[in-house]
């Protein structure tokens, strides 16, 4: 239930493969927790199965969160990791960022944090991120999830 200071989030959950099977309910777990220790009310989730984050047409969850992010449905988008909505290069990933910023949604991340994007240093930090994991190798990737998975 929420309380006069939550803000309404929504979930978007993706794993970019079938062999991924345990990703999205990993992914679910993170963050509903980090929504209760930082009172976001969780009001829906979109979800993206063995879809790329270097597309996003064929993406039919983030489609429709976008559209729901125009109509106002909610305050901000929780994702476990900002490469989760794009791992699109930093200058191509706008045209999911900056549409939600439009919007005046939020974007939380429960590994990252929270994104500022109208802010100078909120984008800069986004753009960083981005361009990061945009480059990250399939054995990087490997070896952090292999880390994170021990924590």
């Amino acid at each position: 239930m929420a309380n006069a200071n939550s803000k309404r989030i929504v979930l978007y959950l993706r794993a970019s493969s079938e062999e991924q099977t345990e990703s999205i309910d990993n992914q679910l777990d993170v963050c509903t927790m980090y929504a209760a220790a930082h009172q976001l009310d969780i009001v829906d989730e979109y979800e993206d199965f063995a879809k790329s984050g270097d597309t996003c047409k064929s993406r039919d969850g983030l489609q429709l969160l976008m559209d729901d992010a125009k109509s106002g449905k909610f305050d901000g988008v929780l994702v476990r990791q900002l490469s989760r909505l794009s791992r699109r290069d930093s200058f191509r990933s706008v045209s999911i960022v900056q549409p939600l910023v439009d919007a005046g949604v939020v974007i939380y991340s429960a590994t990252e944090g929270e994104f500022d994007l109208p802010d100078p240093m909120g984008r800069l930090k986004s753009v960083s991120y981005t361009h990061l994991r945009a480059h990250e190798t399939r054995h990087d990737l490997v070896c952090r999830l292999l880390l994170e998975k021990k924590k």
